[in-house]
């Protein structure tokens, strides 16, 4: 069975799902098929992926991954904890898998800048952003997958780097510290694996309606507002 990569954040594609977990869940995931394009021989985000809760309820969701090194195969089952954007590291099971990352992000070897005093809030909230974009933007998919990849672990970029993917994982990082994406902390999962070598981790966005779609709309202008002042 041939390995991918899986990368990101997750959707789900049943769009009048409202979030309703509050506090760390523990489901059952299944790795499916990827379908998205792969120009540096690794798969971008989303990917599909199997979700079964403890209730015993399946839900077939896109998701992406922020995880670049850990490798998992189609068909790859693993338990994770589910929880909030907005709930990370408040409860019991809500600490993500890269808790210890850096507060310092820099990206000098693909040619960006630094940025220093991030938190690990900051970092997840960047990840949930690009997510939201790829998600709403196919064309962004492959430039947001390897921004995605390079947040974590700046020091070891993913070979294949995607022209513009380190200035826009930079730039992003920015936005998020200087204002935090909170119409996003209700609507974006974290599935951090259990154990965390289990599998990658992964991310997802519930969509609500109109008024989280506006406000995306209006995450998504400033994204376009980076692009054009930076050359992202």
């Amino acid at each position: 069975m041939r390995v991918v990569r899986i990368v990101l954040l997750v959707a789900s594609v049943a769009l009048g799902c409202t979030p309703t977990v509050a506090f760390a869940d523990l489901v059952h995931m299944t790795l499916g098929s990827p379908t998205t394009p792969h120009p540096y021989g690794v798969f971008v985000d989303p990917y599909p992926i199997s979700v079964t809760d403890s209730s015993g309820a399946t839900a077939n969701l896109l998701l992406a991954c922020d995880d670049y090194e850990t490798e998992i195969g189609v068909g790859h089952t693993w338990d994770a904890n589910r929880y909030l954007l907005g709930a990370l590291n408040t409860v019991s099971g809500t600490t993500p898998k890269f808790n210890n990352a850096p507060t310092t992000w820099s990206s000098a070897a693909l040619g960006a800048g630094t940025v220093t005093g991030l938190t690990v809030q900051n970092l997840y909230d960047a990840v949930a952003v690009l997510t939201v974009d790829l998600l709403f933007n196919q064309a962004n998919r492959t430039i947001d997958s390897y921004a995605i990849w390079s947040i974590f672990d700046p020091s070891h970029p993913p070979q294949g780097v995607a022209p513009g993917a380190d200035a826009k994982a930079y730039n992003t990082l920015l936005a998020v510290k200087d204002k935090a994406p909170t119409y996003l902390y209700n609507h974006v999962y974290i599935y951090t694996p259990v154990p965390l070598v289990a599998s990658q981790e992964f991310i997802g966005y519930v969509p609500d309606g109109g008024m989280t779609l506006m406000l995306l709309g209006g995450a998504l202008v400033s994204l376009e507002t980076l692009r054009i002042r930076f050359g992202v």
